[in-house]
Formats: C-alpha cells, structure tokens, sequence
C-alpha cells in the first residue's frame, strides 16, 4: 500500500485497522510519515505474521495483535461416499483474535441429508438464535466472544463436526457462504 501524495503528510493520529491485506509485501509509505502508524487489528492474509511482513526499512509500526480468520473443511472420507452411509466433515476455524464469526456451509439436500453436529466449541457464546442452526441444505455458525478467540496454532481449532448422509450417487459439493 502506497499513500497518495495528497494523503502523505497527515495531521494528528492515523489508524490503519479493521483492513484485509493479502499477498502484499512490506507495508509501503510515503517518505512523508515520519511518525509510526496503528496498523493493528488488521489481517494479513495469514495467521502467522513477523515484523518483516509488515515494516519497512524506515519506519516501525505497530501491528501487534492483529487477526487473521479462515474456514477449512476436512473430509473423514477421500474417497466416495455409499449410499446411506455417513460423511463426517470438521469444520476448523483458523483464527486470530476474532470475536465474532458467522459463516454458512450449503450443501444439495436432495444428495445428503443432515444427520447431526458434534464436537461443538464453547469458544464462543451463541447468537440469539444458537450457536448452529440447521435447516436442509444449509448449516449456519453464529457466535460471538469475549475476549478474542485465537488458535493455538495454524492448524486451527475445531469448530464442530458436522455430520451427512448420502442419499444417492453422484457428485455434490460442501461449501462455504460467508
């Protein structure tokens, strides 16, 4: 990120957060800021972050906590799945200091029917209507928490584990809608 020369030479306090930054570099200013920036609580597009991510070779800034908040599906089978047999999916939230996260799995109800959840974190508290609410075809995670929820590392924590059945051959997504 580069400042326009119009925006170079900010007056008072500049704060840089709330943002999603990926596949960038060094952050990259203009010789004009000779005071450091507040660039935390953004996301770096990863959940691990050094100081080389982030400063240049002119200034320090401080970026410490950010966040950083990803979904990842892991299938208990590669391979097919029979007719009426079972699919169990982890659903693992790689997380750094989030306080909320809501996100949706859809997935064809006339290919699997929804059988149950287990194996649900209290990381987070649920949003007034639950924590995981279920209707066909689609799985919807709403909560929230008090301080941030962080992974303990990049493999992430296991939100729930989400649990199908197959009613027929064929080929069938699971995604995720955020």
């Amino acid at each position: 990120m580069t400042f326009p020369q119009e925006y170079a030479d900010p007056s008072g306090e500049v704060y840089i957060q709330g943002n999603l930054f990926q596949n960038v570099g060094p952050f990259e200013t203009s010789g004009y800021i000779y005071d450091a920036l507040d660039l935390t609580y953004n996301s770096w597009g990863r959940f691990a972050v050094n100081k080389d991510d982030v400063q240049n070779a002119f200034f320090d800034f401080t970026f410490d906590p950010w966040t950083h908040a990803a979904i990842v599906l892991t299938p208990s089978k590669t391979t097919p799945v029979a007719v009426g047999s079972n699919l169990s999916i982890d659903v693992i939230g790689v997380l750094k200091n989030i306080t909320t996260a809501t996100f949706t799995l859809e997935y064809d109800p006339d290919m699997f029917e929804f059988v149950g959840i287990t194996d649900a974190t209290t990381e987070f508290s649920p949003a007034p209507y639950g924590l995981i609410t279920q209707t066909p075809g689609q799985v919807k995670f709403d909560g929230w928490a008090f301080p941030a929820v962080s992974s303990p590392t990049e493999a992430g924590t296991l939100l729930y584990r989400l649990t199908l059945k197959a009613l027929k051959a064929g080929d069938s997504l699971v995604s995720i809608n955020p």
